[in-house]
């Protein structure tokens, strides 16, 4: 079986990655999660949260993503009706505050069975369902596939750790690999079953990465604030 890496970009006006939220209240995390990012592969392939089997290739993937642009954090309010405390009572009409990055840009990057890769890459090109970047109002602002699906090479070529690079990287690891636990987050974003919410744990090691040249130029290709070539080995935008 001939491995490859597949790399997604996620950017728009709006996105909301959440690892902890409540009814009354909606957070946004640094980071895309693993979930989020494989749920929006499934939308791409049209793959029902109870289907089990069509969730079952991205088990075996590996999965890093970058920050090219943090953006600003920005706050929303809904109200939420037609609950109920531990009573039975009706608790009326709830305000939640609704969390989420504006500007933001990040770079995922699945690694894996290059023949899955690519057919995830076709259909990222042509999503069966719509995409979206965390929330289904925040609609991506390029298209998420870039070319070259299953390039060879794992995501360490790509993402090369260098102590001075100013781009984020957090990079699942194996558990001997995460021995800092405060650069080396454990987070349960590995989805075995949407329908069923259940999640395993993944490590991480959150590094500075210098990203290679032509992923960076491709991603910003086209968009508005493209950065300086001078400026985008390492991710920065101006």
């Amino acid at each position: 079986m001939s491995r490859g890496t597949l790399f997604m970009r996620l950017v728009g006006p709006m996105q909301s990655w959440g690892h902890e939220s409540t009814l009354t209240s909606r957070g946004v995390g640094d980071f895309p999660t693993r979930s989020a990012v494989t749920g929006l592969a499934c939308a791409a392939l049209g793959v029902e949260r109870t289907d089990e089997d069509g969730l079952r290739p991205f088990h075996d993937l590996r999965f890093a993503v970058c920050e090219l642009a943090r953006g600003v954090v920005e706050r929303d309010f809904q109200t939420v009706s037609g609950t109920v405390d531990v009573t039975g009572k009706d608790r009326g009409t709830l305000l939640s505050p609704r969390w989420y990055r504006c500007g933001a840009a990040y770079l995922a990057a699945f690694e894996g069975d290059a023949n899955f890769l690519e057919r995830l890459q076709q259909a990222l090109l042509r999503p069966r369902w719509p995409l979206f970047l965390g929330r289904k109002s925040h609609v991506p602002a390029a298209p998420v596939a870039l070319k070259g699906a299953g390039r060879d090479g794992n995501i360490e070529r790509f993402f090369q750790a260098q102590p001075d690079a100013r781009v984020r990287c957090l990079k699942q690891v194996s558990g001997n690999e995460a021995a800092n636990p405060v650069r080396n987050p454990l987070l349960q974003d590995h989805p075995q079953s949407f329908a069923s919410r259940e999640f395993s744990a993944t490590y991480y090691q959150e590094i500075r990465v210098q990203v290679a040249p032509e992923l960076i130029t491709e991603f910003w290709a086209g968009l508005p604030g493209r950065p300086k070539q001078t400026r985008s080995l390492k991710g920065d935008r101006p």
